[in-house]
């Protein structure tokens, strides 16, 4: 209990840091999207008034937790929203009120938020995206994990450990492509290592050869196509490697070739003969699970 406290502690710490360090504000840009229990901020892309457009996904750190509605789009995001800007798509930045992107009726929460997004703007429901820096690439892999049918691809950069029902078996059919560095003092790069090794094992494949502690100048770039995953590990960069990752033109170029497939003829069949009830997404749809 205490090397779990004194880690968030540290992780809160180092996150309000590099918040401070890069603190500027773009609420102008955003519009309120908030829900009870849940404060959030919109980005809508002037090109969603003549086309549906992508739509990504933010969550942040735990340096960002709290209820102004102002933090989640600190500094942090100033190149993820540059890149979003200009290529026409949408940022949705939820902000947990508490510790945490693990529970279930939080991340329910956000993906009721996505439904109404999706149904009252100009939204493409195949090109949804998620990412999320530290307690929030943690966040991003929840989120692939528990609703893959939503999202087309995934980035998380420097998360903590996914929750318990982390299903690398479901991940074998997402997109991912996860940062860390391998001197983060914060969050060890074991986790996304880890993260990285159980997809790749519910997938029939073998883990890459890491480069060791010691080396402070290899940078590991993993690119495995089935499943479609990869993983960058920076020698250097410490925790706060977001900035870097968020400047990244490949990064962009690989997330917005992504799509949720249309589901085929016989794929629906399928589904009606196993009693299976698509309902489409409507303003008023919640979800529930059981």
């Amino acid at each position: 209990m205490r090397k779990t406290t004194l880690f968030l502690q540290s992780l809160l710490i180092a996150a309000i840091l590099c918040g401070l360090a890069s603190a500027q504000p773009l609420a102008e840009f955003f519009d309120d999207f908030s829900t009870a229990n849940l404060p959030g901020r919109l980005f809508v892309p002037d090109e969603a008034a003549d086309s549906a457009r992508p739509a990504i996904l933010f969550l942040h750190g735990a340096g960002e937790v709290g209820s102004n509605n102002l933090s989640q789009i600190n500094g942090n995001i100033n190149n993820l929203f540059r890149e979003a800007r200009n290529r026409g798509a949408f940022i949705y930045a939820p902000q947990a009120v508490t510790f945490g992107w693990d529970g279930r009726a939080r991340t329910d929460l956000v993906m009721t938020m996505i439904d109404q997004l999706v149904a009252n703007e100009n939204v493409d429901p195949n090109r949804l995206y998620v990412t999320g820096l530290s307690m929030g690439g943690g966040g991003a892999w929840n989120m692939a994990s528990r609703y893959s049918d939503d999202f087309a691809a995934t980035v998380p950069i420097a998360g903590v450990s996914p929750a318990g029902d982390f299903d690398p078996d479901v991940m074998t059919d997402m997109s991912s492509w996860a940062f860390h560095a391998r001197n983060d003092s914060v969050v060890n790069r074991i986790t996304t290592r880890r993260a990285v090794g159980r997809i790749l094992l519910a997938a029939g494949q073998e883990s890459p050869e890491f480069p060791p502690d010691s080396d402070q100048t290899t940078t590991l770039e993993f690119v495995s196509d089935d499943p479609d995953l990869r993983y960058t590990e920076w020698p250097t960069g410490g925790h706060g490697i977001w900035g870097r990752v968020y400047n990244t033109p490949e990064m962009y170029d690989w997330m917005f070739s992504k799509s949720v497939p249309e589901p085929t003829a016989f794929g629906l069949l399928a589904m009606a003969l196993s009693g299976i009830v698509v309902l489409r997404r409507s303003s008023t749809a919640k979800r529930s699970w059981t």
